[in-house]
């Protein structure tokens, strides 16, 4: 991973367990350094993790998420509610 960058992890599996593999990653990138959102389904939660990430404000989520819309809507993602659910590993941010 480049320092830059950002790695996005499905954790997903009948036996998952995303608070588990969620300290892993902090233990990695830092509790700063991991976001995640809520499970999408039993056992199935995105994570994205970093070096360099700095918590976006609520506009600049919005932002992102309205860019992602128009590059990729036909795939249904739901975008719209990416904003308010993304966390933070270590509670430093939240949506809202």
């Amino acid at each position: 991973l480049r320092p830059d960058g950002v790695a996005a992890f499905n954790l997903v599996g009948p036996d998952a367990d995303p608070a588990a593999s969620l300290a892993r990653l902090a233990e990695v990138f830092g509790a700063s350094q991991v976001w995640h959102f809520p499970p999408v389904a039993p056992g199935h939660t995105i994570a994205l993790a970093g070096r360099r990430l700095a918590w976006p404000d609520a506009e600049r989520r919005r932002h992102k998420a309205e860019a992602i819309e128009r590059r990729f809507g036909a795939l249904g993602l739901l975008t719209g509610a990416w904003p308010e659910l993304l966390r933070s590993w270590d509670g430093g941010g939240s949506g809202g």
